[in-house]
């Protein structure tokens, strides 16, 4: 739903707001369920990686958790995989 006003007239109304949907596979889900958790600090089992060569400076890890440095979280954003 692209506005707030929007919604509201669709609730007053009756109807839904629901704008569309899409599903997901379970490799996909289960990337999207890491990346949002790379952003907290919970962070991501160490062992949901193959290597952290690529992204060690953008990267902390302790006690077997990989969650983004405070300067990444600045810059991650979520990714668009429907394009």
């Amino acid at each position: 739903m692209r506005t707030p006003d929007r919604y509201i007239e669709l609730i007053e109304k009756g109807e839904s707001p629901l704008g569309g949907e899409e599903f997901l596979d379970e490799s996909t889900q289960q990337f999207e369920r890491d990346s949002l958790a790379m952003r907290t600090s919970h962070g991501v089992p160490l062992e949901a990686f193959d290597s952290l060569e690529e992204i060690a400076h953008l990267v902390s890890v302790d006690e077997g958790r990989v969650t983004l440095t405070p300067k990444a979280r600045l810059v991650a954003e979520p990714s668009d995989r429907s394009t």
